[in-house]
């Protein structure tokens, strides 16, 4: 067998695997929460890491967070995060959502799951 058949054999039956894992997971229970609620959780959580930068006298304003598996990500614009611009979800490089703002069907009132334990450690926290 050549180094390469291996090598996409390999490639192949990680994929596999990845995707089985994600299936088992996906079990898991999930708790809904609003769009602007989890920015609100993201905004005031001290493991929040913060990088902003003035554009044209503009403010914006990028946050990440990662909580377990789920990484966060909440683009502000506004001294005072007056308007999101844009909350994503991301776990094991699977998007889980995306909210974005300039979209007209989506709304900051919209609801998005989350895993359980995501959840409580951002309500409680």
């Amino acid at each position: 067998m050549k180094m390469s058949q291996l090598v996409e054999r390999i490639t192949t039956f990680s994929k596999s695997m990845s995707k089985e894992v994600l299936k088992q997971f996906s079990h898991e229970k999930t708790h809904k929460i609003a769009v602007h609620h989890l920015a609100e959780a993201i905004l005031t959580n001290k493991q929040t890491v913060k990088k902003t930068e003035e554009w044209l006298g503009l403010i914006f304003n990028e946050y990440r967070l990662t909580v377990g598996l789920i990484d966060f990500k909440l683009e502000t614009k506004g001294t005072n995060n007056e308007k999101i611009i844009k909350l994503t979800a991301v776990e094991n490089g699977n998007d889980l959502f995306c909210y974005e703002a300039y979209e007209p069907i989506q709304s900051e009132q919209d609801q998005h799951a989350v895993p359980q334990y995501v959840f409580d450690y951002l309500t409680k926290a």
